[in-house]
Parts: structure tokens; sequence; C-alpha cells
């Protein structure tokens, strides 16, 4: 629960996870539920990209949403738009809760930084970070990904989304490879993003002491299309074939013939159909 040294503070919601691990979906269900509707709560959606695809799946929830794109909020790159953004959210009336939604390739750093800051001081609190993990792809994507392990190692709360993907044994598995990595944050394991209200309000947050990288990671890019046009079915298929292993994410919304499709990919699978 919210303690009273917070209570006249805007409660800041931070939930991290890594490319497809199902963030979006978690905010939809989020925004569901009265706990969180009845609080009027804004959205804060990081992407990596130019293009912000998250939010515009968000825009018919009828929640108030600001953007921070071409960028993590945890680098340095993005901290003015950050700055601009929390004081656009402090300024409005009646908010009861900031859901962050942070970039998939972020690597998790301590925000209190940002909102110790003068100008935002006493203003908001961070009330938890939690961490989506995909209980189907984060064991692949976790040795080689160092933000896929920041973002577990800096978390309040785990969720094991997508646990209808695989079997008992190795969502145990998985379960205990995430505790040794994290022994002090809470586990629960969900399928399409079902998060109870109850396991949030019971988060204790702890600060991190890393500071804010000092530009985003040298092997990642992220590459923004806007094409004229329709596109071949086959020569997508293909083109996202040949890209092969070095496609970590795919998402939009192409223009098939005459129909607009949103198109995910992730771990190699797509998670919507193309």
């Amino acid at each position: 629960m919210m303690s009273s040294a917070t209570s006249e503070r805007i409660p800041v919601l931070l939930l991290t996870g890594y490319l497809g691990a199902g963030k979006t979906t978690v905010l939809n269900h989020l925004l569901g539920l009265p706990e969180v509707r009845g609080r009027q709560p804004v959205l804060l959606i990081n992407e990596f990209g130019a293009l912000g695809v998250d939010a515009q799946r968000l825009a018919s929830t009828g929640v108030r949403a600001l953007q921070i794109n071409r960028g993590s909020l945890f680098c340095a790159c993005t901290q003015v738009a950050l700055l601009e953004a929390l004081s656009e959210v402090a300024a409005m009336a009646a908010v009861g809760l900031l859901l962050v939604e942070a970039t998939g390739v972020s690597e998790t750093r301590d925000l209190e930084g940002v909102l110790d800051v003068p100008m935002l001081a006493g203003r908001f609190a961070v009330r938890a970070n939690l961490c989506l993990v995909d209980a189907a792809h984060f064991t692949a994507v976790a040795p080689f990904l160092r933000a896929a392990g920041s973002q577990v190692c800096a978390a309040d709360g785990l969720v094991l989304n997508k646990a209808d993907l695989v079997t008992p044994d190795e969502l145990a598995r998985l379960g205990r490879l995430l505790g040794d990595m994290n022994r002090r944050a809470a586990q629960i394991t969900v399928q399409h993003g079902c998060i109870p209200w109850s396991f949030i309000d019971g988060l204790k947050h702890e600060r991190t002491p890393e500071p804010p990288l000092a530009a985003a990671p040298a092997a990642l890019s992220s590459v923004s299309l806007s094409p004229p046009g329709t596109a071949d079915r086959e020569a997508f298929a293909a083109a996202v074939q040949g890209l092969n292993e070095r496609l970590l994410r795919l998402k939009g919304h192409v223009r098939f013939d005459d129909t607009v499709r949103l198109v995910e990919l992730a771990g190699g699978r797509y998670t919507r159909p193309q």
C-alpha cells in the first residue's frame, strides 16, 4: 500500500520487459481494472523507434497518453524529453497514477534521479518497477542481450507472461533462474498479461543505483518505414525471413491488398498474423 509520506505525490508504475514480452497487452489489461481506471491514469509510452506504434494501439482506451521516441527513457539522450513529459503530467488535474512503459531494449536505471530534480521534486513517487518476462523466449535472448537481464535485476516484481507456451517444468526452471538473478522480486505467472492488481499493490519498491546511460546500445539500431501503397505479402515475408536472427523485433501496420494489418514479430515468431 502507498505510504502517507507519498500519498500526495503521483504514484508511478514502471513497466519494463524485453521486446515482445507483452507490455502493451498488460497496459490494456490494467486500464480495464477499476483500481486503475478510477485513478484517472496517464500513460507515458517510450519506444526506441521514431514511430509510436504502441501509443497508436492504446489510443482507443481514451486515456491521456504522452510519447518519448528515438531512445530509451533511461538514456541521457532522452532526458530533456522525459523532463518535459513529466512536467506536463505534473501540471494536469486529478492524475492519480502514471503508467510508464519503457522500450523493450532499455537497460533499467534509477528513475528517481530524474524525479528528484528541483522542477519535479515532491510531485512523483515510484510505486513499483514491474518487469514482464517472456516465458517462451527469455532464456534464448538473455545471454546475448544485456537489457533483458538488466530489466530483471532492477525489478520489484517479475511477471512470467505467456506461461501457456511452455511446459510446467520449463516454467519452474525459469522461475528458479529469475530467482537467482533477483532474489528480492516477487514472481507471478500469468497468461495474456492478466496481472491481478493485488500483486502490484503488494510490491515494495527499491531504488537502483545505476546512473543513466550515456547513449543508446551501439549494437542495436531502429529503422522506421512509411512506404506508400500496398505491400506484396510473399515479398514481405521473404524480406523478413532474409533478415533472419538480425531482426529482433518487428511491429507496425502494413497494407496488404486492401487490408491494413497489425504485424508483430518477436523471437523469430509472429505474435500477430501477417
